[in-house]
Protein backbone atom coordinates (compact mmCIF):
# COMPACT_ATOMS: atom_id res chain seq x y z
CA UNK A 1 0.00 0.00 0.00
CA UNK A 2 0.84 3.60 0.23
CA UNK A 3 3.10 3.13 3.55
CA UNK A 4 3.89 -0.35 3.10
CA UNK A 5 6.92 -1.84 1.32
CA UNK A 6 7.89 -5.58 1.21
CA UNK A 7 11.69 -6.21 0.68
CA UNK A 8 13.71 -9.34 0.31
CA UNK A 9 17.27 -9.57 0.30
CA UNK A 10 20.12 -11.78 -0.87
CA UNK A 11 20.56 -14.15 2.29
CA UNK A 12 17.34 -15.65 2.60
CA UNK A 13 15.63 -12.83 4.89
CA UNK A 14 12.50 -10.62 4.44
CA UNK A 15 10.92 -6.94 5.83
CA UNK A 16 7.65 -5.30 5.83
CA UNK A 17 9.16 -1.74 6.11
CA UNK A 18 7.10 0.95 7.42
CA UNK A 19 8.49 3.74 4.80
CA UNK A 20 5.98 6.61 7.20
CA UNK A 21 7.55 5.52 10.45
CA UNK A 22 10.80 4.03 8.92
CA UNK A 23 10.45 1.36 10.79
CA UNK A 24 11.01 -2.59 10.37
CA UNK A 25 6.97 -3.58 11.14
CA UNK A 26 7.70 -7.13 10.93
CA UNK A 27 10.52 -9.35 9.99
CA UNK A 28 10.59 -13.16 8.40
CA UNK A 29 13.63 -15.72 7.12
CA UNK A 30 13.01 -18.72 4.96
CA UNK A 31 14.67 -20.88 7.86
CA UNK A 32 10.86 -20.25 10.03
CA UNK A 33 9.22 -21.06 6.90
CA UNK A 34 7.99 -24.84 5.38
CA UNK A 35 10.39 -27.56 4.94
CA UNK A 36 13.38 -26.26 2.57
CA UNK A 37 15.32 -22.96 3.39
CA UNK A 38 17.27 -20.72 1.31
CA UNK A 39 19.86 -18.45 1.30
CA UNK A 40 18.90 -16.02 -0.97
CA UNK A 41 15.73 -14.49 -2.66
CA UNK A 42 15.95 -13.94 -6.14
CA UNK A 43 12.48 -11.92 -7.25
CA UNK A 44 9.20 -10.06 -5.27
CA UNK A 45 6.29 -9.39 -7.03
CA UNK A 46 2.81 -8.88 -6.70
CA UNK A 47 -0.27 -11.33 -8.26
CA UNK A 48 -3.40 -10.74 -8.92
CA UNK A 49 -5.49 -10.14 -5.40
CA UNK A 50 -2.94 -8.48 -3.95
CA UNK A 51 -0.98 -11.81 -3.60
CA UNK A 52 3.02 -11.71 -2.92
CA UNK A 53 5.10 -14.01 -5.08
CA UNK A 54 8.14 -14.53 -4.09
CA UNK A 55 11.41 -16.70 -5.63
CA UNK A 56 14.16 -18.19 -4.12
CA UNK A 57 17.35 -19.80 -4.72
CA UNK A 58 16.52 -23.14 -3.38
CA UNK A 59 13.67 -23.42 -1.39
CA UNK A 60 10.87 -22.91 -4.84
CA UNK A 61 7.83 -20.41 -4.24
CA UNK A 62 6.76 -18.15 -1.56
CA UNK A 63 3.21 -16.80 -1.69
CA UNK A 64 2.31 -14.16 1.22
CA UNK A 65 -0.85 -13.02 2.23
CA UNK A 66 -0.39 -9.62 2.97
CA UNK A 67 -4.04 -9.39 4.76
CA UNK A 68 -3.27 -12.51 7.15
CA UNK A 69 1.00 -12.22 6.92
CA UNK A 70 0.82 -15.92 6.49
CA UNK A 71 3.67 -17.81 3.94
CA UNK A 72 2.59 -20.76 1.58
CA UNK A 73 5.82 -22.66 0.39
CA UNK A 74 5.66 -24.50 -2.59
CA UNK A 75 8.43 -26.95 -2.97
CA UNK A 76 9.19 -29.51 -6.23
CA UNK A 77 8.02 -33.06 -5.35
CA UNK A 78 9.30 -35.67 -7.74
CA UNK A 79 5.45 -37.64 -7.60
CA UNK A 80 3.55 -34.27 -7.74
CA UNK A 81 2.97 -33.43 -11.61
CA UNK A 82 1.38 -30.05 -10.43
CA UNK A 83 4.13 -29.07 -8.21
CA UNK A 84 7.06 -26.64 -9.45
CA UNK A 85 9.64 -28.05 -12.03
CA UNK A 86 12.43 -26.85 -9.48
CA UNK A 87 13.55 -25.04 -6.53
CA UNK A 88 15.75 -22.92 -8.47
CA UNK A 89 13.43 -19.92 -8.95
CA UNK A 90 14.52 -16.45 -10.70
CA UNK A 91 12.57 -13.97 -12.16
CA UNK A 92 8.52 -13.73 -12.07
CA UNK A 93 6.30 -12.35 -14.35
CA UNK A 94 2.55 -11.66 -13.26
CA UNK A 95 -0.93 -11.01 -14.94
CA UNK A 96 -3.93 -9.35 -14.32
CA UNK A 97 -5.92 -12.90 -14.98
CA UNK A 98 -4.07 -14.69 -11.98
CA UNK A 99 -1.32 -16.38 -14.26
CA UNK A 100 2.17 -16.19 -12.68
CA UNK A 101 4.99 -17.08 -14.87
CA UNK A 102 8.48 -17.97 -13.20
CA UNK A 103 11.93 -19.06 -14.96
CA UNK A 104 14.31 -21.19 -13.47
CA UNK A 105 17.76 -22.25 -14.04
CA UNK A 106 17.68 -25.51 -14.66
CA UNK A 107 13.84 -26.78 -15.75
CA UNK A 108 12.12 -23.90 -17.69
CA UNK A 109 9.36 -22.03 -17.15
CA UNK A 110 7.13 -22.41 -14.39
CA UNK A 111 3.00 -21.29 -14.99
CA UNK A 112 0.52 -21.54 -12.29
CA UNK A 113 -2.50 -19.44 -11.46
CA UNK A 114 -3.07 -17.68 -8.23
CA UNK A 115 -6.46 -18.55 -7.67
CA UNK A 116 -6.10 -22.62 -8.60
CA UNK A 117 -2.13 -22.51 -7.07
CA UNK A 118 -1.22 -25.88 -9.43
CA UNK A 119 1.85 -25.43 -11.59
CA UNK A 120 2.19 -26.62 -14.46
CA UNK A 121 6.10 -26.21 -16.10
CA UNK A 122 6.58 -26.03 -19.79
CA UNK A 123 9.89 -28.25 -20.12
CA UNK A 124 11.04 -27.00 -23.59
CA UNK A 125 9.67 -25.01 -26.57
CA UNK A 126 9.83 -25.63 -30.41
CA UNK A 127 9.26 -23.37 -33.39
CA UNK A 128 8.38 -23.86 -37.06
CA UNK A 129 10.78 -26.13 -37.91
CA UNK A 130 11.30 -28.84 -34.91
CA UNK A 131 13.54 -26.72 -33.19
CA UNK A 132 13.80 -27.51 -29.65
CA UNK A 133 15.10 -25.42 -26.19
CA UNK A 134 15.14 -26.60 -23.02
CA UNK A 135 17.98 -24.82 -21.56
CA UNK A 136 17.60 -21.92 -18.73
CA UNK A 137 15.51 -18.73 -19.21
CA UNK A 138 16.43 -15.48 -17.83
CA UNK A 139 13.64 -13.20 -17.82
CA UNK A 140 9.84 -13.20 -18.92
CA UNK A 141 8.18 -9.94 -20.14
CA UNK A 142 4.97 -9.24 -22.42
CA UNK A 143 4.61 -6.98 -25.16
CA UNK A 144 0.69 -5.02 -25.64
CA UNK A 145 0.07 -7.61 -28.27
CA UNK A 146 -0.30 -10.38 -26.00
CA UNK A 147 3.44 -12.20 -26.80
CA UNK A 148 5.44 -13.49 -24.20
CA UNK A 149 9.12 -12.87 -24.71
CA UNK A 150 12.11 -14.90 -22.80
CA UNK A 151 15.52 -13.96 -21.91
CA UNK A 152 17.58 -17.73 -22.74
CA UNK A 153 20.61 -19.36 -23.13
CA UNK A 154 22.05 -18.90 -26.71
CA UNK A 155 17.95 -17.60 -27.76
CA UNK A 156 15.37 -15.06 -27.60
CA UNK A 157 12.13 -16.70 -27.62
CA UNK A 158 8.83 -15.39 -28.59
CA UNK A 159 6.23 -17.93 -27.38
CA UNK A 160 2.33 -18.06 -27.45
CA UNK A 161 1.09 -20.14 -24.44
CA UNK A 162 -2.72 -20.17 -26.29
CA UNK A 163 -1.10 -22.60 -29.05
CA UNK A 164 1.77 -23.42 -27.64
CA UNK A 165 3.96 -21.82 -30.52
CA UNK A 166 7.61 -20.49 -30.67
CA UNK A 167 10.26 -18.74 -32.48
CA UNK A 168 13.49 -18.47 -31.71
CA UNK A 169 15.97 -15.28 -32.40
CA UNK A 170 19.59 -15.13 -31.79
CA UNK A 171 22.01 -12.79 -31.07
CA UNK A 172 25.34 -13.32 -33.17
CA UNK A 173 28.36 -11.94 -32.32
CA UNK A 174 32.22 -11.71 -33.11
CA UNK A 175 34.41 -12.93 -30.37
CA UNK A 176 38.02 -12.36 -30.38
CA UNK A 177 39.63 -15.63 -31.22
CA UNK A 178 36.25 -17.20 -31.22
CA UNK A 179 34.42 -16.24 -34.06
CA UNK A 180 30.83 -15.88 -34.34
CA UNK A 181 28.66 -17.38 -31.85
CA UNK A 182 25.31 -17.04 -30.33
CA UNK A 183 25.37 -14.92 -26.92
CA UNK A 184 23.45 -15.73 -23.70
CA UNK A 185 20.32 -12.88 -23.40
CA UNK A 186 20.60 -11.77 -19.80
CA UNK A 187 17.84 -9.73 -19.96
CA UNK A 188 15.05 -7.99 -22.24
CA UNK A 189 12.45 -5.12 -21.79
CA UNK A 190 10.00 -3.67 -23.69
CA UNK A 191 10.12 0.40 -24.28
CA UNK A 192 7.12 2.37 -24.56
CA UNK A 193 7.12 1.91 -28.12
CA UNK A 194 6.85 -1.27 -28.46
CA UNK A 195 10.52 -1.97 -29.34
CA UNK A 196 12.28 -4.85 -27.46
CA UNK A 197 16.27 -4.17 -26.04
CA UNK A 198 17.89 -7.34 -24.92
CA UNK A 199 20.85 -6.98 -22.61
CA UNK A 200 23.78 -9.54 -23.19
CA UNK A 201 26.43 -11.42 -21.43
CA UNK A 202 29.68 -9.97 -23.49
CA UNK A 203 28.26 -8.19 -26.16
CA UNK A 204 25.95 -4.94 -25.35
CA UNK A 205 22.89 -4.12 -25.75
CA UNK A 206 20.56 -5.23 -28.97
CA UNK A 207 17.04 -3.59 -30.44
CA UNK A 208 14.93 -6.36 -32.37
CA UNK A 209 14.23 -5.67 -35.63
CA UNK A 210 10.89 -7.43 -35.92
CA UNK A 211 10.56 -7.12 -39.64
CA UNK A 212 14.15 -9.34 -40.26
CA UNK A 213 14.16 -11.12 -36.96
CA UNK A 214 17.89 -9.25 -36.35
CA UNK A 215 19.30 -7.38 -33.41
CA UNK A 216 20.91 -4.05 -33.81
CA UNK A 217 23.85 -4.04 -30.98
CA UNK A 218 25.33 -1.34 -29.49
CA UNK A 219 28.84 -2.28 -27.69
CA UNK A 220 32.09 -0.77 -26.97
CA UNK A 221 34.10 -3.13 -29.51
CA UNK A 222 32.75 -3.40 -33.03
CA UNK A 223 30.27 -2.41 -35.23
CA UNK A 224 27.87 0.26 -33.80
CA UNK A 225 31.42 1.43 -31.38
CA UNK A 226 29.20 3.99 -28.68
CA UNK A 227 31.36 5.26 -25.95
CA UNK A 228 28.83 5.64 -23.85
CA UNK A 229 29.08 1.74 -22.35
CA UNK A 230 32.17 0.66 -19.85
CA UNK A 231 31.65 -2.84 -20.89
CA UNK A 232 29.47 -5.09 -22.81
CA UNK A 233 27.73 -7.11 -20.08
CA UNK A 234 24.48 -6.12 -19.31
CA UNK A 235 22.53 -7.78 -17.01
CA UNK A 236 19.31 -6.10 -16.23
CA UNK A 237 17.07 -4.16 -17.95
Amino acid sequence: NDSLVFIGYTFGKMQIWNIRTQKVEQEFTTGNIGNRSSSSINDIQTASGGSIIISSGYSGIYIFNPVTRQFQQYIHEPYNPFSPAANNTDEIYCENNGNVYVTTSEAGLILFNVKKYSAVTVPFFKDAGNRLYDNYVNQIVKDNRNRIWLAAFDHLIEWDPTINASRFYHYPYLVKGVGQRNIEIKTICIDQHGKLWAGSRGAGLGVLDFATGKFKIYNNVYSGKDPVYRHNYIYYL
